[in-house]
Parts: structure tokens; C-alpha cells; sequence
């Protein structure tokens, strides 16, 4: 079962609290979270980046992140099982020219998967994140043309690979522990 969430819905704590126990019914449980809402819709440099458009990005990319993780947690520690995949960015490792908030919002992302991964451990609940490179897609090409010089690679290239257009299917497919039965 899919149950999801929108750019303009995942920053919102009350919506995100009504969406899982739909998932968990139609499917039995709630085994797979993958965190993707993201925005990176704007480019602007250091003294450019506007308020507003900051706001919005740790919004969207990393409350976001947490709301859904948050409401998937106690589903995931009922079941003794789950798997979080959190979309972050090579921006949040190595910074982005002109992309304050999308790498602070990525290096955020990155802290709280391995939150996750620390205190889900116990839970049998995995975490991890997905890092995708600078590729070249319709959206980075649009976001080129409108500021110059966002993509810029300290090795002069981007990627291309149609396998980045699915990444957390890979990541999820893994299929739950089977229970041993009780002894006895």
C-alpha cells in the first residue's frame, strides 16, 4: 500500500498524523517509509537566499523527513520491524553553490537517519539514506537555466543513470525477518 504525502502536506504535523493508520489498515502494517518530499526550487546565494524561501525548504525537507518518521515509529517498534529510507543529497555532504537551504536541509536529513538508525537498531529498524549525485534530469537542467552555475562539480561533470529514478525500491525490497514460532 502507498500512502503519501505532498510538498505542501508533509510540514504540516496535524496531516501527516491522519495518514498512516490508513496505510497500516489496507496493508497490515506499516513495514517501509521513504522520506522523499523535497524542494529545491530556487537558487540564490548566501546574501540573496530570502527568508521565506529558507523556511519553506526546512519545512518541506527535513520537518517533513521527521513528521513521517515520527508517526511511522510506533507502528515500526509494534511489529519489531521497519525500514526508513531518507532521500538526502550530495549537497548535504560537500555544500552546493547557491543552495543554503536545499544542503543545510540535506546534512539535517543525514543527522536524523542516523538518529533513526541508532535508536531503531533495538526495534529491528533500519535506516538509511540515499544520496543521489548531481544528475542530469529535466528538473536540474531547468534549474540550470535559471541560475547559472547551480550545478556546478568540483570535477566538471554530472551523472546520468535511469537507475536514479527509482532508488528506494532497492532499498526497501527486503523482506521482513519470518518470526520463529514459540517453543513449546
Amino acid at each position: 500500500s502507498r500512502v503519501g504525502g505532498t510538498n505542501e502536506s508533509v510540514p504540516h504535523r496535524d496531516r501527516a498524523e491522519g495518514t498512516l493508520p490508513q496505510g497500516k489498515e489496507e496493508s497490515g502494517g506499516i513495514p517501509n517509509l521513504a522520506n522523499t518530499a523535497a524542494t529545491i526550487a530556487h537558487g540564490a546565494q548566501l546574501p540573496k537566499q530570502r527568508y521565506e524561501l529558507w523556511d519553506r525548504d526546512i519545512k518541506i525537507n527535513l520537518t517533513g523527513a521527521f513528521n513521517g518518521t515520527k508517526e511511522a515509529w510506533p507502528y515500526m517498534v509494534e511489529q519489531s520491524w521497519g525500514r526508513l529510507i531518507f532521500m538526502s543529497s550530495v549537497a548535504g555532504v560537500f555544500g552546493g553553490f547557491g543552495q543554503a537551504s536545499y544542503a543545510a536541509t540535506k546534512a539535517g536529513v543525514l543527522g536524523l537517519m542516523r538518529v533513526a538508525a541508532l535508536e531503531g537498531g533495538r526495534h529491528n529498524i533500519t535506516s538509511n539514506a540515499i544520496m543521489p549525485g548531481i544528475a542530469r534530469s529535466e528538473g536540474a537542467k531547468a534549474a540550470e537555466q535559471l541560475n547559472p552555475g547551480i550545478y556546478a562539480h568540483p570535477q566538471g561533470r554530472t551523472g546520468s543513470s535511469p537507475s536514479a529514478e527509482r532508488p528506494t525500491t532497492a532499498t526497501a525490497t527486503a523482506p521482513p525477518p519470518r518470526q520463529a514460532p514459540p517453543p513449546g
